[in-house]
């Protein structure tokens, strides 16, 4: 049985942000994030040049915002993503609720539907639909290998484990950029730092390696901006 999520606290979770060059965005999502989400807080890391001194007070200005340092401009996806988990984990939240700055958020969003699967799935990482504006979803992927190649088949499962009791959450490969994970799942398994972009589907398969256990809730959704 999954444990209670006590309402108006963090519950060990933190949001990580990584963004670059999109100060209007991430404070969208800082915004959008923390109306749906008040007790938790929002680490992001911005290793654009693009950021001005007004859009810096405005993030800041938000409680609970937490900026990452880079060490840098244009450190990189992968490297910028490990630095947030790093963040995370020495501040002591169990868990990471990974997204892009252009996924938004309402105030529908049901962290308790991850939050169960994780538990019940016994899982390592669980994602969810990602949809864009003109209406298309994106889900999760199977990753297989033969003959020395690999195949990434879109909204297929190659494990015959059955769905988590609550909320029909499916094993699987992949699932997109935006999920939640235990905090140390990611940093024993973490982004390849040489990586600055395409960095995604190196993760999995390295999470794959690892023995990282991934699924997928189809009954939540979250829209890309």
């Amino acid at each position: 049985m999954a444990p209670r999520l006590e309402p108006g606290k963090h519950n060990g979770v933190a949001v990580a942000v990584k963004t670059f060059n999109r100060p209007d965005c991430i404070l969208r999502s800082v915004e959008r994030w923390q109306r749906a989400l008040p007790s938790v807080p929002f680490y992001y890391l911005d290793d654009g040049t693009e950021s001005t001194e007004a859009s810096r007070a405005a993030l800041a200005a938000h409680p609970g915002a937490v900026r990452v340092e880079a060490g840098g401009v244009d450190v990189g996806t992968a490297h910028g993503r490990n630095l947030l988990v790093d963040a995370v984990a020495r501040d002591g939240f169990a868990f990471t609720l990974m997204a892009d700055e252009d996924f938004m958020v309402d105030d529908s969003f049901d962290l308790s539907v991850l939050w169960t699967a994780l538990h019940e799935g016994d899982a390592d990482i669980v994602g969810l639909n990602r949809c864009e504006t003109y209406g298309q979803c994106r889900g999760h992927h199977a990753l297989l290998r033969a003959e020395g190649r690999l195949y990434v088949v879109p909204n297929a499962s190659r494990w015959a484990e059955p769905p988590t009791p609550s909320g029909g959450c499916v094993r699987t490969d992949l699932v997109q950029q935006i999920f939640l994970a235990r905090t140390q799942a990611l940093v024993h398994s973490p982004w390849d730092d040489r990586l600055k972009n395409n960095d995604h589907y190196d993760m999995f398969l390295s999470a794959q390696a690892h023995g990282l256990r991934v699924f997928y809730c189809p009954g939540l959704r979250v829209r890309h901006e």
